[in-house]
């Protein structure tokens, strides 16, 4: 099995629900890559008619959870807060917010708040992003140690 599957695998398996303690980057991307796989498996499946809806929203459901807590868990190695994977969500929904006033007020003014809400919920995920590229700190920081899998601490790269 490639290292990265392994990888995944322990990550969804061990950590369904855990939102404490830290990621390193190759625990997270390692996950991210093996959740897009397989989401292009789902997506082919969900072209079955009628099962392949049913199919395509239990994977949605059944990833949701780890995938909140593996965002959580690397911004806990950067040393920040899980609560920053929150602000692009907040923006979203502020927008349709002001999207769905827009058309009971016929209001020009709640169209351009949402623009400018929809571009900060792009700022939000480039931020997250790029935080999920940062070098997780080294030893021990408040969110707990280095992360590891299984009993082994992740390699170092020079």
């Amino acid at each position: 099995m490639p290292e990265f599957l392994s990888i995944a695998l322990y990550e969804f398996k061990n950590n369904y629900f855990n939102f404490k303690g830290r990621a390193t980057r190759a625990q997270f991307w390692y996950f991210v890559l093996t959740l897009f796989l397989a989401n292009i498996v789902v997506q082919i499946l969900g072209a079955i008619p009628y099962l392949g809806t049913l199919i395509t929203y239990a994977w949605a459901l059944f990833t949701l959870i780890p995938s909140l807590a593996i965002q959580v868990r690397r911004l806990h190695d950067t040393n920040k807060s899980g609560l920053y994977i929150i602000a692009p969500y907040a923006c979203i929904v502020l927008a349709l917010i002001c999207l769905g006033l827009a058309f009971a007020c016929e209001s020009l003014a709640f169209v351009t708040i949402m623009k400018i809400l929809m571009f900060l919920a792009l700022v939000a995920y480039i931020a997250l992003i790029v935080f999920w590229c940062l070098k997780g700190t080294d030893g021990e920081n408040k969110y707990g140690p280095v992360a590891t899998i299984g009993h082994f601490e992740m390699p170092k790269k020079a």
